[in-house]
């Protein structure tokens, strides 16, 4: 079975047109009929119902059933020619987030550096739903996801990594909140500063107003935690924040959120299914999997 027929299959099917499909792929109208021919000898089974002139075709049951199968199939073989092609490079090709760029990796260079990985690390920084699309699409081979809820997915090995809090964040000199415990409906009565769309804390932001039933005012939005972090300093309000973003040095003081049903931030590490791992990706995994690694101050 030829990967081309395979190829001028699927566009048949989706084209339902002998002649488009020539055209598409540039060879002549009987290449595409020999080729269906050939995979219907092969598979024993009528794939294609079509009239003497190619002028109108039906797709078989079998046809159907087929066309999934050969999807997978030829991803599975793009994925595999992508695999080779990177086993000869050096490079951990790596998703890396913004958020876990700045505040969680970190902690990892000195046993990174210590092993020689450091330097070849690839690492493209974009938010998680785009790393995880980037990784089943195997455009990268690792990458550092963050979530609020468990992950799971047929194609790819997860490891959980950590899981952080969300806190209420004030200014370290805020003498509003006597303890170090609050309630979400007691921190609406405050000025949020928060981030714009598209933030895994606007999600959680969302969902702590839609429960209690509260509709904060926003006094700022950013797309960066340090922004976010130093408005909040400087008196711009209150933030709903990961306790992963929070360093000593941020002169933040943080509130811990008494309502049960606040979810945590869960950080993950994730290779796709039967990727083969080279002798430096495995490396990597292990440092980034150990327990006791990872233990240095941001």
């Amino acid at each position: 079975m030829q990967t081309k027929d395979l190829q001028y299959f699927m566009k048949l099917v989706e084209d339902k047109n002998y002649s488009k499909v020539a055209t598409f792929f540039g060879v002549s109208q009987p290449t595409i009929s020999y080729a269906i021919k050939r995979l219907e000898e092969g598979l024993d089974t009528k794939l294609v119902k079509n009239d003497p002139g190619h002028h109108a075709l039906e797709i078989t049951d079998s046809g159907w059933q087929f066309y999934q199968r050969a999807q997978v199939a030829t991803h599975q073989l793009e994925l595999a020619k992508l695999e080779i092609k990177e086993a000869t490079s050096p490079k951990i090709k790596l998703g890396l987030p913004p958020i876990l760029g700045t505040y969680f990796f970190p902690k990892f260079i000195k046993d990174l550096k210590q092993h020689q990985l450091l330097a070849k690390i690839d690492a493209q920084t974009t938010g998680s739903s785009e790393a995880l699309g980037e990784l089943l699409k195997g455009n990268i081979n690792i990458a550092l996801l963050g979530s609020t809820t468990p992950l799971s997915a047929n194609d790819l090995e997860l490891r959980l990594l950590g899981k952080f809090p969300f806190t209420i964040i004030t200014p370290e000199s805020d003498t509003r909140f006597k303890e170090n415990r609050i309630a979400f409906k007691d921190a609406a009565s405050s000025d949020f500063v928060t981030f714009e769309e598209g933030f895994v804390h606007n999600r959680v932001f969302s969902q702590l107003k839609q429960t209690v039933g509260v509709e904060p005012k926003i006094a700022f939005k950013t797309t960066e935690a340090e922004i976010l972090k130093r408005i909040v300093a400087a008196g711009g309000g209150i933030a709903l924040l990961t306790s992963l973003a929070v360093t000593k040095n941020d002169k933040l003081r943080e509130l811990t959120l008494t309502d049960s049903f606040v979810p945590t931030f869960k950080v993950y590490i994730a290779f796709r299914k039967g990727y083969v791992l080279d002798s430096s990706e495995q490396a990597f995994i292990n440092i980034m999997s150990d327990p006791h690694t990872g233990k240095e101050e941001v």
